[in-house]
């Protein structure tokens, strides 16, 4: 058997054929299982710790809660982060319009 190797020419003597060998074939075992199981927690956990409370999903409980907030019968919210007008009336959010409204109280 000849082979061409750029400029070369290389001849192979050796022709043996290689018998197939079996595949090993993976399987589950209870201890693989068991240490996947293990990681997974583990990851779980340090997500848990890493996350501040601000930086968590809100659940169902906290959107029934923000809900009942704006719902309890109070019409107008105070607004903190804007001043007062040239007349010192303070700044409400009406729920009802979804309007920033200034008022005396």
């Amino acid at each position: 058997m000849k082979q061409n190797f750029g400029n070369k020419e290389v001849t192979v003597k050796d022709q043996s054929i290689v018998a197939p060998q079996n595949l090993k074939v993976e399987k589950m075992s209870l201890a693989g299982v068991g240490n996947a199981a293990a990681g997974v927690a583990v990851v779980e956990v340090a997500k848990y710790l890493a996350t501040s409370p601000e930086n968590k999903p809100a659940t169902k409980k906290d959107i029934q809660e923000l809900k009942s907030l704006l719902i309890s019968g109070e019409r107008y919210l105070p607004v903190n982060n804007v001043p007062n007008d040239g007349f010192g009336r303070k700044p409400y959010y009406d729920v009802e319009t979804g309007d920033v409204v200034y008022l005396f109280v």
